[in-house]
């Protein structure tokens, strides 16, 4: 394999997957993933891998700690890597299988999966396919041909500021004040939580109306989705790309009283440490 100055270059074949997944016809017809494999110096034995859905992992933070402790670590990007408008995280966790499939290869023992923000939710999901596969379908009902050689088990999971998962997450932070999914500024003045007369604070009636509304909103873009599925499916269009607007809308964003850390207000996260 090629020898990068930090690391080496792991270049994987994965499975074809599906149409306009990516804009290559290179990568459609033989589709590859990229990694960085840190290893020299390093116990032979054990290797950790870190991922994530669509960022790309080859820089991660973690490389430096772990060499000095002399762990091997593989930062792997999907085949999604700075593309979520196609990800599907079944396909995913078949891409995150051929990176343990390549160090099971390479003789090690015990693999460590690490779950980072949003590949906390990844590395769960492939671990409970790789123990008992289940999944057939994609969330639209495609088939997806997952197999138990796809998905060789991990030995172990550490989460790592990781989130529940982004259909969790988008809820979260989806905004429900808007009134026409086709025009960002539409605005229900009682259910924006950027107007001053509803907090912060947010009134605790206020919150449980506006989660409601989260979810409502949820559901109706889903419906939506799948109706316009079933509509396209065997035409000529076959698929259409639509915008989801005002999704940075939770109220913990504002109110410090709601999931309290250090967090400064307007942000989600703390100080580093």
């Amino acid at each position: 394999m090629p020898q990068t100055q930090n690391g080496e270059l792991l270049i994987l074949s994965v499975r074809q997957g599906g149409m306009m997944e990516s804009q290559s016809g290179i990568q459609m017809n033989a589709p590859k993933i990229f990694g960085r494999l840190e290893s020299e110096g390093c116990e032979a034995n054990t290797a950790f891998v870190v991922i994530h859905p669509t960022s790309n992992f080859m820089a991660h933070y973690l490389f430096d700690p772990l060499k000095r402790r002399g762990r091997a670590l593989l930062g792997l990007n999907t085949r999604y890597m700075a593309n979520d408008s196609m990800l599907l995280m079944e396909r995913a966790i078949q891409d995150l299988g051929a990176g343990i499939g390549h160090l099971r290869e390479r003789g090690y023992e015990k693999i460590v999966l690490l779950g980072n923000s949003g590949g906390g939710a990844l590395a769960a999901m492939y671990q409970e396919q790789a123990e008992n596969l289940t999944l057939t379908t994609t969330p639209d009902g495609r088939n997806i041909d997952l197999t138990a050689e796809d998905l060789p088990p991990v030995d172990g999971i550490a989460l790592l500021c990781a989130h529940p998962g982004r259909a969790h997450t988008l809820t979260d932070w989806i905004d429900p004040a808007i009134t026409d999914e086709h025009d960002l500024l539409s605005v229900d003045s009682e259910l924006d939580m950027y107007n001053p007369d509803n907090g912060p604070p947010y009134d605790a009636a206020w919150l449980e109306r506006y989660r409601a509304a989260q979810l409502a909103r949820n559901e109706r873009l889903t419906d939506w989705v799948l109706d316009r599925l079933e509509e396209v499916d065997g035409t000529a269009a076959s698929d259409q790309a639509f915008i989801v607007h005002r999704t940075m809308a939770d109220p913990r964003f504002l109110d410090l009283s709601l999931d309290p850390n250090d967090r400064d207000s307007g942000t989600i996260w703390g100080e580093p440490k």
